[in-house]
């Protein structure tokens, strides 16, 4: 009787684990679980790009646009980082960790004296600041979107960290316009709670990529479910991540793997690429 039991429990766990399984059409091999898991992953990695990453150039009329053609810009020429506002350690710890962070997503890093291209300040007052930059006509020099009405707007929409980038056609590459100046300034007064790994992560992913920042005015929980540094001043920061998340990692590596040939020519990737490689990232 004992033994009749047995096999009817095992009958029953056999007809459950086959209900439980996916369908296949016929003469096609059964999906498996790293391919459903693949396909569940791809819209939320195309949501977090439509969400977070400027896919177009910020801050340019019409007039001013490049034919990206759905590219996001990311750096080719090595990267050279400076901060100013932080006292001895912290500022040294950030930096460190945006530079070990740049690192290990594939950018190439300068030498130690080196010509800076990203730019870090932590002031108190960042408005003032940057349009003290604005008079002394600091920002990068032949910047196409160096326009008074850009600055002024720029400028006009105050954020935590307020981040410029300027971006320059690439020797050879027709439709491909790097990052070669970016200025991430930090309001120095909203820091209150942020731990430095958390600041430094939110530099890092602002200061490697071309992120739309979206203006503090609109409320808390607007950046959605995606686990991104991003969310870092949507609230509390006990709420955000301790510093950048899967998802995060997997985009700056996304965008960062193309292959290089030699300096400027390392393709630039099209969002499709992007989110495929990020899915690969996520669920290899």
């Amino acid at each position: 009787m004992g033994t009749r039991l047995q096999m009817l429990v095992l009958g029953l766990s056999l007809v459950a684990s086959a209900a439980a399984a996916p369908a296949s059409g016929a003469g096609e091999p059964p999906r498996t679980t790293e391919a459903a898991r693949r396909a569940e992953l791809y819209p939320q990695a195309s949501k977090y790009l439509t969400d977070f990453a400027a896919l177009e150039p910020a801050f340019l009329a019409p007039q001013l646009e490049f034919p990206t053609g759905g590219v996001l810009p990311g750096w080719l020429e090595k990267l050279c980082p400076q901060l100013t506002g932080l006292p001895g350690e912290e500022g040294q710890f950030i930096l460190a960790r945006v530079s070990e962070i740049a690192r290990a997503v594939g950018v190439r890093m300068a030498s130690e004296h080196c010509s800076p291209n990203l730019h870090i300040y932590v002031t108190p007052q960042p408005v003032e600041f940057l349009r003290g930059m604005q008079s002394r006509h600091a920002f990068p020099a032949n910047d196409p979107r160096e326009r008074p009405y850009l600055i002024d707007q720029f400028i006009a929409t105050p954020r935590p960290v307020m981040v410029w980038y300027n971006v320059g056609r690439a020797p050879g590459l027709r439709f491909s316009y790097p990052l070669n100046q970016v200025i991430v300034v930090v309001d120095q007064r909203q820091l209150q709670g942020v731990a430095r790994e958390q600041l430094a992560a939110y530099i890092a992913i602002v200061g490697l990529a071309e992120i739309k920042l979206l203006a503090e005015t609109k409320p808390a929980g607007h950046l959605g479910a995606t686990s991104t540094i991003l969310k870092l001043f949507d609230g509390a920061p006990q709420a955000a991540p301790s510093g950048l998340s899967d998802w995060d990692q997997a985009f700056l590596k996304a965008l960062y793997s193309a292959p290089r040939t030699n300096p400027w020519h390392r393709e630039l990737a099209s969002v499709d690429q992007i989110t495929l490689r990020m899915v690969s990232e996520i669920a290899p």
